[in-house]
C-alpha cells in the first residue's frame, strides 16, 4: 500500500511540475508576442511620422538625410559625390604607391 501511495504522490508532483512548465512556456510565448507587436507599432508610428514630416517640409527632410549620408561617404571612403536632378556621379579617388592620383567615375541615372 505504501508503494502505491508513493507512486501516486510522485505522479501527482510530476503533473504539477509539468503544469508549471507549460504555464511558464505559455507566458514567455505571450510576452514575446507582446514585445514583437509593440515593436511593430513603434516602427509604424515612426515611419508614418517621418513621411508626414517629410511631406510637410516638401521633401527637405529626405534631402538633408541624403546629403548627410553622402558627406559621410565622402569622408570615410575618399569619394567625391555629385548629385544632379537626373543622375548621381561618384568619383573614386585612389592613390598609387608613388602618390599619384588614380580615379574612376561611376554615373547612375535616377529613375523618377
Amino acid at each position: 500500500m505504501k508503494n502505491l501511495e508513493d507512486k501516486i504522490l510522485k505522479n501527482f508532483k510530476n503533473s504539477i511540475a509539468m503544469s508549471h512548465l507549460e504555464e511558464e512556456f505559455l507566458m514567455k510565448k505571450g510576452l514575446k508576442k507582446q514585445i514583437i507587436m509593440l515593436s511593430l507599432v513603434i516602427v509604424v508610428l515612426f515611419t508614418g511620422g517621418f513621411w508626414t514630416v517629410n511631406a510637410v517640409t516638401n521633401g527637405k527632410m529626405v534631402e538633408n538625410i541624403k546629403s548627410t549620408v553622402y558627406d559621410m561617404i565622402k569622408v570615410k571612403d575618399n569619394k567625391d559625390i555629385k548629385v544632379d536632378s537626373n543622375s548621381i556621379e561618384i568619383q573614386n579617388i585612389e592613390f598609387d604607391s608613388e602618390g599619384n592620383i588614380e580615379s574612376a567615375t561611376y554615373t547612375f541615372n535616377t529613375i523618377e
